[in-house]
């Protein structure tokens, strides 16, 4: 059965399956690149992107990259659960 919030007609929803999360993870990729090579590459003066920015390092990922080829059997490893 919906119900109304603030008068707009809201469904009902099903009842929730149980879920955990068992870990999370992060990776940078290998590229660096400063603000002054930006500012080198595009013509503009030493210190402009940082000033605009704030950034001084940025990380980029090579063209052969994507986020779903980070470090997956790492992970999946690790994620492996001894029950």
């Amino acid at each position: 059965m919906g119900g109304v919030c603030q008068g707009v007609p809201v469904p009902a929803l099903a009842p929730a399956s149980p879920v955990a999360i068992l870990g999370t993870g992060a990776h940078r990729p290998g590229v660096v690149v400063t603000s002054d090579e930006l500012d080198a590459a595009h013509g503009r003066r030493p210190g402009e992107s940082r000033a605009r920015s704030g950034v001084e390092v940025r990380r980029w990922a090579r063209s052969e990259e994507t986020s779903s080829s980070w470090r997956p059997r790492r992970s999946l490893g690790r994620s492996r659960r001894q029950d």
